[in-house]
């Protein structure tokens, strides 16, 4: 045909089934994956087909490295992989070196975080959100699984702390802060809960905790060059070469995390869970729900 078509979320709402390979028109199967670039650890033959590739169409690739590198690497491979040994080779590459708690951390993740199979969803997670008392819990996984990853990744830089490599400093803190956005999360709960039965100590008592929470992500986030909010508002700046141009890359860019449009036609969509001056996000999210609480 004249015609390349791409699949464009083919991973959870592949067209090319519906459609009949795209009535014999060439077509590459595409990972989408990720909207907005928010953060959040998540991921998941035909006969007479006439798929030609696969490729990747994520809107933020910033974030879960491990799904597009396994993503690319099955282009090449002629076997279904084996994901357990898939994961540890993965973290020895990564990481540089290699022992039983990375390799008791990453298999929980994988059976966790990374086993997802329902609908098409877009980190829609608790303390990100316009604070309401009528938000649900975004988790398909059981969290001790999350919290017992973070254990044993803290007891490997422990033992490693000579070797400690950026790979892993980055990972270190990216499941930090998926703990504690987990712990906001029950947190939350406990929240609405003393909201509905009218008890105000014990609301105040985890309203407080709550944001306490938020604080000590800030932090965390803070100790990670690559989720400094200020960096990427620097880096965007620079390619500015008027004063006039500076400024309008630095309005989009904080538009875009934000309002996502002049008017806020979808806030929050492109939301970061990221940390530094000029603006301490996690310290906003603080900001909007200390107002709630």
């Amino acid at each position: 045909g004249r015609m390349l078509v791409l699949d464009l979320h083919a991973e959870l709402y592949p067209q090319y089934l519906r459609l009949k390979s795209f009535f014999g028109q060439p077509f590459i199967w595409c990972m989408l994956h990720n909207f907005g670039g928010t953060l959040g650890l998540q991921a998941r033959t035909f006969a007479n087909s006439t798929m030609i590739g696969t490729g990747i169409t994520p809107e933020g690739i910033n974030q879960n490295y491990v799904v597009y590198d396994l993503m690319t690497e099955m282009a090449w491979r002629k076997t279904p992989v084996n994901l357990t040994q898939w994961i540890e080779n993965y973290a020895k590459r990564r990481y540089g070196f290699f022992d039983i708690n990375i390799s008791s951390a990453w298999i929980l993740l994988l059976n966790s975080v990374y086993n997802y199979t329902g609908p098409s969803q877009h980190g829609n997670y608790i303390f990100v959100l316009r604070p309401s008392f009528k938000l649900t819990e975004n988790v398909w996984y059981h969290k001790e699984d999350i919290w017992k990853a973070w254990d044993h990744m803290v007891q490997a830089a422990q033992q490693h702390l000579k070797h400690l490599t950026s790979t892993f400093l980055y990972d270190l803190v990216d499941i930090t802060r998926q703990s504690l956005q987990l712990c906001t999360d029950s947190a939350y709960q406990q929240i609405t809960s003393a909201f509905k039965n009218r008890n105000k100590r014990i609301f105040k008592t985890i309203s407080d905790k709550f944001l306490d929470i938020l604080v000590d992500m800030d932090k965390i986030l803070a100790t990670e060059p690559m989720l400094l909010l200020g960096k990427w508002i620097s880096d965007a700046k620079s390619l500015g070469v008027t004063p006039l141009e500076k400024h309008l890359y630095e309005r989009n860019i904080r538009n875009q995390i934000t309002l996502w449009g002049p008017y806020g036609e979808i806030s929050d969509y492109a939301n970061k869970q990221w940390s530094g001056d000029p603006v301490q996000l996690a310290l906003e999210f603080n900001r909007k729900w200390r107002l709630k609480c």
